[in-house]
């Protein structure tokens, strides 16, 4: 079963049972004695961990402990459920259906029951009962193993067809969450918060509609390489309440004019606009961001404070909220953002379950992120890796992403590839093509080559002979180098 429902829908639907028992089953000798004492998060948590006969023994104690709980009702059933004890289910199902808020999960388990022994009348007379209570998950009635035998029965057609209304309606209330797509865009930084708004919660249904919009038709690649087909184009968009402006090759968006103006139109009527990453620059540069609080990735902090001195700029910060506006620090930043969005629009506890159901590890109190400061490395034998920024340009046309090398307080120089002997006494580093060597005194050895842009793949030390083998991607012959100084640097 998809984490997402197991807190709030519980459908065995998915741990469905292979065979069934006509009369009532002996007991369980591996089922723990339901007597023992367990609390409401114990027994969840042996839910969660899908340990059925623990589970089945811990929500039995608490329905004797309070049979007033349809929740335990309905968690009993499922786990019952799920071990394949289905007689034993059956009447716990029933029982969870006399609960308004497990009602349509209890009826749709029970219509699993009676479609895995082939009642089809019965199986129908349920399944429409759940829809009627507010059953209306369209995956579950195409992907639940459980009503396999009753699928090729038409009425099976008609009540999907029921379920798949109700699912547009549902999702045309719901809030509609634009996320935009763009050529280059980082993965995470679009992804991250569809995931966090496409689990979102309210009163036991999604809360929120995802959909994904591009400045031009046709697919988007990723900075990953990732093909991505949007939903709509920004002529073709529906209603917004949600904009999440992700980032990665913003340039792609800031040097669009028409892009640009919808995101201005866009910014006056949308009820929340959230940016991911450097995506902060579409705002920041036409002033959207003005006396506003704002934080963007760690190495485009310097160029955000260029883009206009009104902005307060928050390094450091996960996110930073100011109602309308909320900008985020990078890549997996953006998941929190989205989690902020989520526990003020729709309380804390959905914030909490979305993480849960992510496997999230959330920090409401908005942890620290990284800062220029903080990004360093450290490799071994005192070398470290340091991230900065262009120091130049007041867009974020300009941002680049550089690492420097260090030994120590020395700076070797702006790497892209680079390796360190074993025994830490030479860095071999790549920038533009041409590799140097220095040695652990921080002198440079030598200038290796001037490869073309060729980068090495793989370098095989052998300090004791004094030479290093240099293996390049592509097609660039390798080369042997000399770890003993050859020029006069």
């Amino acid at each position: 079963m998809p984490a997402r429902f197991l807190a709030t829908l519980t459908i065995a639907a998915l741990c469905s049972a292979a065979t069934f028992a006509e009369t009532p089953p002996a007991p369980n000798p591996t089922t723990p004695a339901a007597s023992a004492a367990v609390t409401p998060e114990q027994a969840e948590q042996l839910f969660r961990a899908q340990d059925w006969p623990k589970a089945i023994a811990a929500f039995e104690y608490l329905t004797k402990t309070d049979p007033t709980k349809g929740l335990y009702w309905q968690r009993f059933g499922h786990a019952l459920h799920a071990a394949g004890r289905l007689d034993e289910a059956m009447p716990i199902h029933e029982k969870a259906a006399t609960f308004p808020d497990t009602r349509q999960t209890a009826l749709y388990n029970i219509a699993c029951i009676h479609a895995m022994r082939k009642q089809n009348d019965d199986a129908f007379r349920r399944l429409n009962a759940a829809f009627d209570a507010g059953m209306t998950e369209r995956y579950y009635f195409e992907n639940d193993a459980d009503l396999a035998n009753i699928r090729s029965d038409p009425r099976f057609a008609a009540i999907l067809q029921r379920v798949t209304d109700a699912e547009r309606k549902r999702d045309a209330d719901a809030t509609q969450v634009a996320v935009v797509v763009h050529k280059g865009v980082e993965l995470l930084d679009f992804a991250g918060p569809a995931e966090v708004f496409a689990h979102a919660r309210k009163d036991g249904r999604r809360a929120c509609h995802v959909f994904t919009v591009a400045p031009q038709p046709g697919p988007c690649v990723t900075g990953q390489g990732v093909t991505v087909a949007p939903d709509f184009t920004i002529d073709t968009c529906p209603r917004i309440d949600i904009l999440v402006i992700p980032g990665g090759a913003t340039q792609n968006l800031t040097k669009d004019k028409k892009f640009m103006d919808w995101v201005r139109t866009k910014f006056a009527d949308t009820k929340i606009v959230m940016t991911v990453c450097t995506g902060a620059f579409t705002l920041a540069d036409q002033g959207l961001l003005d006396d506003l609080a704002a934080t963007t990735h760690f190495s485009a902090i310097p160029a955000l404070r260029r883009a206009s001195s009104a902005i307060e700029v928050k390094e450091g910060a996960r996110w930073v909220d100011n109602g309308h506006v909320i900008t985020t620090a990078g890549i997996s930043a953006g998941i929190d953002g989205a989690l902020q969005v989520v526990s003020r629009l729709y309380g804390k506890e959905a914030a909490q379950s979305a993480a849960h159901d992510m496997e999230y590890d959330w920090q409401p109190e908005n942890r620290p992120g990284f800062t220029r400061s903080n990004a360093s490395r450290a490799l071994g034998h005192d070398y470290s890796l340091v991230a900065r920024t262009a120091p130049s340009a007041s867009s974020f046309e300009s941002v680049a992403h550089y690492r420097d090398l260090y030994f120590g307080s020395k700076r070797l120089g702006t790497v892209g590839k680079y390796f360190i002997s074993p025994t830490g006494q030479y860095a071999l580093f790549e920038q533009s093509g041409k590799l140097q060597l220095f040695d652990r005194k921080s002198q440079l050895l030598t200038d290796v080559t001037d490869a073309g842009f060729a980068i090495p793949e793989r370098v095989d030390w052998n300090e004791e002979q004094g030479r290093a083998g240099i293996t390049y991607y592509e097609k660039h012959a390798p080369s042997t180098i000399s770890l003993r100084r050859s020029t006069g640097s």
